[in-house]
């Protein structure tokens, strides 16, 4: 019973003993207990190194700039384009000809009028806000689902007025009216040609 017991003991060592010895290793290297450990492998391939600028979809032109707010702590985000040509802020919208272009932000007119048959638009603009440069104006012919949008008109904003205001979407449909204190009136310079704006080409990356 004894020799049975030791031969098995025996057995039972070279299967965890014997058998590791011979086991194949994956790299050189080793303690003094016996242990081995393979070397490290190679690292994958290295990755694209990102953008040092978080503004790549921003990116500024010769005259069209990209105008931001900062923060003191480093921080960047987008607020606006800015046409530094007219020196005033644009944005993509649809101009007169049909282009995609980048017109300067301004005041809208079409609400009020200064003659009666509500023709001569005026803009007007709150006594409280900076002095406007430009007036927008968008011309639309019919009405309901067949009305057709000519895109926006550009003009400089000419000389305040104080004369009778009207209110009215055209001949027929036009009245008088007082307006607040705090409005101010303008009327309109000579329209400006929609190419002196930037046009906008829209791609897919």
């Amino acid at each position: 019973m004894r020799s049975e017991f030791v031969g098995f003991a025996l057995v039972a060592t070279c299967a965890m003993g014997c058998g590791e010895a011979n086991s194949p290793t994956s790299g050189a290297g080793g303690d003094s207990a016996g242990n081995t450990n393979g070397t490290v492998g190679s690292s994958g391939a290295t990755g694209t190194t990102g953008s040092s600028s978080q503004m790549d979809l921003y990116q500024s032109g010769t005259r069209i700039k990209a105008k931001t707010l900062t923060t003191p702590d480093g921080a960047k985000s987008f607020e606006t384009w800015f046409d530094s040509q007219l020196g005033a802020n644009c944005g993509p919208q649809q101009a007169a000809d049909g282009q995609q272009r980048c017109l300067p932000s301004g005041l809208f007119a079409g609400t009020y009028w200064s003659d009666s048959d509500c023709t001569q638009p005026l803009a007007m603009n709150y006594c409280t806000s900076p002095a406007p440069q430009f007036v927008l104006l968008s011309k639309v012919a019919g009405s309901g689902c067949s009305a057709t949008y000519s895109g926006y008109h550009v003009f400089p904003v000419g000389a305040s007025y104080t004369g009778t205001i009207y209110i009215g979407t055209g001949p027929g449909v036009c009245s008088t009216t007082t307006p607040p204190a705090i409005e101010l009136f303008y009327s309109l310079g000579s329209e400006m040609d929609p190419s002196t704006f930037v046009a906008w080409t829209e791609q897919v990356d």
